[in-house]
């Protein structure tokens, strides 16, 4: 039996974002950590590699590293291109995707601060992953090319950033500005569906609400990035209820390896999702055409 999934009613926050909360009947996942100050991250041993980091988990449970965490430092920042478990105690080779072109050099040590992609620049990066059939592990290299892609579509209408990077262009949007909404989460709250130019461009749902604690304020951040390139204008509310309702029947809380890309009433969507035997840890859902 699939899990329900409810929206509320969205805030406007300005700069085209609308926010709208979302609850859901899934079990709530208190097993796992998904705090970044446990972390450890690095270049892989020998030679760095532009697509995986090395992930250790110093912390006393599973940790979860979440699709679209972007990881500042090395040789060059990151962005998770799937949702992955690293045991306690492990190391784990992580698939990531390059957001910054002009720079290939550095240390070896990344910050864990808790940055998210845009959602059209993971949406990119997502529909182009690939399985590498040998470790039964995503691949984000034939997805590289799309990504600085999205990075540069966001430079045509913002200005050059210094190196092509995605992090320096959203420093610049650091902080509510004097238009801008403040949002709180909602008791209970396990997610957020995202209206963007008046059109809902994606949503995530977390294993748990202190999951969704702490990807909150960089979900929003990056949100508000994205709204600056957008037609200032709110999305409607039955708009949310409709994407909610084609949610709950595309079973989201079911793991999947690669994405998935379905054809619904409310347009093509790509479903992300990362599953254990007790639950949904984190799912995001792209929609491909929101316009």
């Amino acid at each position: 039996m699939n899990s329900t999934i409810h929206t509320g009613k969205g805030t406007f926050l300005g700069n085209g974002v609308t926010v709208f909360p979302i609850w859901t009947s899934a079990p709530e996942m208190t097993n796992v950590c998904f705090k970044t100050k446990h972390l450890t991250v690095t270049e892989v041993d020998g030679e760095p590699d532009v697509n995986h980091l090395s992930i250790t988990n110093n912390g006393h449970r599973d940790h979860i590293v979440v699709e679209g965490d972007i990881f500042e430092g090395g040789w060059q920042n990151r962005v998770a291109a799937a949702t992955i478990l690293i045991p306690r105690g492990q190391t784990v080779r992580v698939p990531v995707a390059c957001v910054e072109q002009g720079r290939w050099n550095g240390t070896r040590s990344h910050g864990v601060q808790v940055r998210r992609a845009p959602y059209r620049t993971r949406a990119r990066l997502n529909a182009s992953l690939q399985m590498n059939l040998l470790d039964g592990i995503v691949d984000a290299s034939a997805a590289q090319g799309d990504v600085w892609e999205d990075i540069q579509r966001f430079e045509a209408s913002s200005g050059f950033v210094p190196g092509h990077s995605l992090s320096l262009a959203m420093d610049h949007l650091e902080g509510p500005s004097d238009n801008d909404i403040a949002i709180d989460l909602v008791a209970g709250q396990r997610g957020v569906m995202i209206g963007i130019g008046g059109y809902i461009v994606a949503a995530e749902i977390f294993g748990s609400h202190e999951a969704l604690k702490q990807r909150f304020n960089a979900i929003i951040s990056a949100a508000r990035f994205e709204g600056m390139h957008s037609q200032n204008r709110s999305t409607p509310n039955y708009m949310a209820r409709d994407f909610a309702t084609v949610l709950e029947r595309s079973q989201i809380e079911r793991g999947r390896e690669m994405p998935e890309h379905v054809t619904t009433p409310v347009g093509p969507l790509a479903i992300s999702s990362f599953a254990v035997a007790a639950g949904l840890v984190h799912a995001a859902v792209f929609n491909n055409h929101p316009a």
